[in-house]
């Protein structure tokens, strides 16, 4: 009896070795994230001028830091992990140049003199904007110190989130990079652009239809990319019509039959296959695929799969973190409020499964209203993205 109870021990202590590792291996995702509890900003952003203003200074107080953590080699250590993929780490900082020195531009476009906050910089060069954003930080009034502090904090958790997923690129590969043309991450919208997303779902409860109705409401198509395996016990509860209804107005995508990473599975086409044909059926479209992959994470073969059916996949570069649980329902809109600020334009990324997104989206919707934020309709969505790499 007390053997019996020793393996049964064994068996369950292996048992959570081998779920942490698995886990482990599929997500990326970091165990702190950047939040915020409060909104520290002490101007209004009730016009696309104002939220440029600011939008500068976000860009800037994120360019600071990257040159303090980045201005010499920083150590897997400080991000965590074990050891850095050099050649991705430098692909991801040339992205990252030409991708902030253009986004900060496209910031002082609305700049009607040198004197207005962060507009009084007129280079095309990157490494010129990092020394310009130290000045900046040094140089900003009073008023901005709690705001400041604040941003500061916020932008050394994210950068190192991000850091940390180009350090570990391409095992596992995730949205920080893209393995080909056909993947959309959102940082090549036009500027004033966002797309919102929902994963994971359908629920077996009336979330889904609740997100959906939400979205409407506030004349917002967004894509909801859903697990197939959750699709068809939707239907099998309902029907293959009320499942329809559920996503009226919206775009049903797929987030493959079975909620797992794509990377080094070899069931990935089948998932892939399996999924569409059930989209297929609920909707009556025959459409090329729009898929999102659990993780973000991909392999060659399925990108080159999916190439060959004219299709997409998309990624995202603005993370709600809304299924992390150490981030409140709050702080998940402030986290998405302030990154598009930072990033201007792209692709969000939210889930149907979870409640936080219930609190986030009208706040975040209402956010955009003053300064008329365009919010993309899924069904318009245009492979018109440049080709962004080193």
């Amino acid at each position: 009896m007390k053997n019996r109870h020793i393996r049964h021990l064994f068996k369950l202590f292996f048992g959570w070795i081998l779920l942490a590792l698995s886990m482990n291996t599929q997500a990326a995702g970091p165990s702190t994230v950047a939040k915020l509890n409060s909104d520290l900003w002490p101007n209004s952003i009730t016009s696309k001028q104002e939220f440029d203003t600011a939008s500068r200074a976000e860009i800037l107080i994120f360019l600071s830091v990257y040159k303090e953590l980045f201005s010499t080699d920083i150590k897997p250590s400080v991000l965590k992990i074990k050891s850095i993929n050099a050649v991705s780490f430098e692909r991801w900082k040339a992205r990252f140049k030409t991708t902030w020195l253009n986004t900060f531009l496209d910031a002082t476009k609305t700049c009607k003199n040198e004197k207005e906050l962060g507009c009084s910089f007129k280079e095309n060069n990157f490494e010129k904007l990092l020394v310009y954003s130290e000045n900046f930080k040094n140089s900003l009034p009073e008023k901005y110190n709690p705001w400041l502090e604040m941003s500061d904090g916020f932008y050394r958790t994210y950068l190192k989130e991000q850091a940390r997923l180009a350090a570990l690129f391409p095992n596992p590969t995730s949205e920080i990079l893209p393995l080909s043309d056909i993947e959309i991450i959102g940082d090549r919208f036009k500027d004033g652009e966002f797309l919102i997303t929902l994963d994971d779902g359908p629920t077996k409860t009336d979330d889904t239809a609740k997100y959906s109705k939400l979205l409407k409401d506030n004349g917002i198509s967004a894509f909801f990319f859903a697990v197939g395996d959750s699709l068809e016990t939707k239907m099998k509860m309902t029907s293959a019509e009320t499942v329809k209804n559920i996503y009226q107005g919206q775009c049903l995508a797929s987030h493959g039959y079975h909620h797992k990473s794509h990377q080094t599975w070899k069931e990935w086409k089948s998932s892939i296959d399996k999924n569409q044909a059930l989209i297929k059926q609920i909707t009556g479209k025959n459409s090329p695929i729009a898929f999102r992959p659990p993780y973000g994470q991909v392999q060659q073969d399925l990108v080159n799969y999916l190439a060959s059916q004219h299709s997409t996949i998309y990624l995202w570069n603005i993370d709600s973190q809304d299924w992390h649980s150490g981030i409140t329902a709050k702080e998940v809109s402030l986290r998405v409020k302030k990154l598009m600020l930072l990033w201007r334009k792209g692709i969000i990324l939210f889930h149907d499964v979870h409640q936080k997104a219930f609190v986030a989206i009208p706040e975040v919707v209402q956010f955009a209203k003053g300064p008329n934020l365009h919010w993309i309709d899924c069904s318009s969505v245009k492979m018109n993205q440049q080709k962004m790499d080193s």
